[in-house]
């Protein structure tokens, strides 16, 4: 009988040592599904939003395929990607984003953006978007329509200007340009935005160059900007026969120079083809419609929250089952081995 105690003592040890060694090994998997989850979840390192490569921009001729090595400075219409010239660009919470009016910017409707898009022709991504503000300063003048920024540089606004919300327009505040320059030589602006740092800054041409692993462009601008581009042939601007003075251009990227290809006018390139298209195209959501996303996406993030935790408080039940099994079995081989000690003694 002691030998038979003593056999199921020692085999109680083996089985609670293999039960334990499946513990880790659960565990372990389980740690590294969670590992690879998080990992293809998300950007995973890479900093780009995964949208669907078929999503295009109806009626333009233009979509987020085949702009793969692209240089390209616009302005932003829409979100989720971003829209600029047309094209849906996609970028993630990796991307960088700077600008020279603060260190950490955000995107905004209205914004000019310079960027460029990773050779790949399947879909438009980009890892850095640098936000570019042609005039920062002082309002030194502000009636309903117009302001004047350090007392030389005139800035007109109108019912499509998108405004920060909480920015005062009036004498004194200081206020950050995105627009572009006319013939006339104030800026028309497509959104004012809230200067916190007070900087005062003129850069009427950008400030960014794009790499040598650009090929092609797709620049929004103005004639008379981009008249002021060293290397940029005038006379291919002057030819054109275009309506407005806001233009899109494309064209080759080679040697650090700009080489027109073809320029519309803006008119033809974005609003025009929205306007008759609207059941094709993502137009710009006002401020009521962009909150109501907000809304849906904060509630959405609190529906996913609340399942995460479930699915943990689930896993820790399970995992604190198991330890309380691993202790019962523990306690059964203890009384066990207390069994076997007086027998050997």
């Amino acid at each position: 009988m002691n030998l038979n105690v003593i056999k199921q003592a020692k085999s109680l040890r083996a089985l609670w040592a293999s039960v334990f060694a499946v513990f880790l090994l659960i565990s372990t998997v389980q740690i590294q599904a969670e590992q690879q989850i998080a990992a293809n979840a998300g950007f995973g390192g890479t900093g780009f939003i995964t949208e669907d490569p078929t999503n295009g921009f109806g009626g333009t001729g233009r979509a987020s395929s085949g702009f793969g090595g692209t240089g390209v400075i616009g302005t932003i219409t829409e979100f989720g990607s971003i829209w600029v010239n047309g094209i849906e660009i996609g970028y993630g919470d990796l991307s960088q984003i700077s600008s020279d009016l603060i260190t950490e910017d955000t995107l905004k409707l209205g914004q000019q953006v310079i960027l460029e898009t990773m050779p790949n022709d399947q879909k438009a991504l980009t890892k850095q978007i640098h936000i570019y503000y042609p005039v920062a300063g002082q309002i030194t003048s502000a009636t309903k329509d117009r302001l004047v920024i350090n007392y030389e540089h005139a800035v007109k606004f109108d019912d499509q200007t998108h405004i920060d919300e909480g920015l005062a327009l009036k004498e004194g505040n200081y206020v950050a340009v995105n627009g572009y320059q006319t013939e006339q030589g104030h800026w028309q602006a497509t959104r004012l935005n809230v200067n916190s740092e007070q900087k005062t800054f003129y850069h009427p041409l950008p400030t960014k160059s794009f790499s040598d692993e650009i090929k092609k462009v797709v620049i929004e601008s103005s004639l008379k900007q981009l008249s002021k581009w060293q290397g940029l042939s005038t006379q291919t601007l002057t030819n054109q026969n275009l309506k407005g003075e806001r233009v899109v251009l494309e064209g080759v990227w080679k040697n650090g120079q700009m080489i027109p290809e073809k320029v519309s006018a803006y008119s033809e390139v974005i609003m025009q083809p929205m306007s008759m298209n609207p059941k094709h195209l993502p137009m710009v959501p006002s401020r009521h419609d962009m909150q109501e996303l907000k809304d849906q996406r904060s509630q959405f993030e609190m529906m996913q929250l609340q399942r995460d935790q479930n699915a943990n408080m689930k896993d820790q039940v399970e995992q604190i089952q198991q330890l309380q099994d691993l202790q019962d079995l523990k306690s059964q081989i203890d009384q066990m081995q207390n069994m076997r000690n007086p027998l050997s003694n």
